[in-house]
């Protein structure tokens, strides 16, 4: 117990969260996205690059059950014979922060981890949105706690006629 709590304190990891909201928070519906845009994929493909990502079993699913490619995959699961098919499979978050390889970490989902993360998250990457889609699972409010430090110019998508922008958000 000792060298697990050594290893979580003296090992800082940067931990950030990527995601996608729209205007009423929204992240998604019968377990899917709410938009597929592929800037945004872009994006998320860019700014993760090698860094370990973390998610719960179910966001894991939602990629076919594989890794993604060229970066640590950490799924998290309360299953004991869950199948991570090549991504380290734990029961915690602070598990999955102990295993990861990289200084940086980014939770990528689900909702539920974004709730437990966002107290010790120290930036989140937010493709904002704008308009609104029918959802069912939401992006906690954050905003009273993060400052808003960089944002890209709007962008376009025509397949799901919204306009997006890239923003970065630093713990106050």
């Amino acid at each position: 117990m000792f060298n697990f709590l050594k290893k979580l304190f003296t090992q800082k990891k940067i931990i950030k969260i990527i995601t996608a909201i729209d205007d009423n928070n929204g992240i998604g519906i019968n377990g899917d996205l709410l938009y597929k845009i592929p800037a945004d994929m872009q994006h998320f493909v860019e700014k993760t690059g090698t860094d370990t990502v973390i998610m719960r079993s179910g966001t894991f699913e939602s990629f076919g059950g594989k890794p993604l490619p060229r970066r640590q995959n950490i799924v998290i699961s309360r299953r004991d014979d869950y199948d991570g098919n090549g991504a380290v499979v734990v029961k915690t978050l602070g598990e999955a922060l102990i295993e990861s390889t990289s200084k940086t970490v980014w939770i990528i989902g689900g909702a539920g981890l974004y709730v437990e993360a966002l107290p010790i998250c120290d930036e989140i990457e937010v493709t904002q949105i704008f308009g609104a889609r029918s959802a069912d699972t939401f992006f906690p409010e954050f905003k009273n706690d993060f400052e808003l430090i960089k944002k890209s110019d709007k962008e376009f998508d025509d397949k799901n006629n919204v306009w997006f922008e890239f923003q970065t958000w630093k713990k106050k």
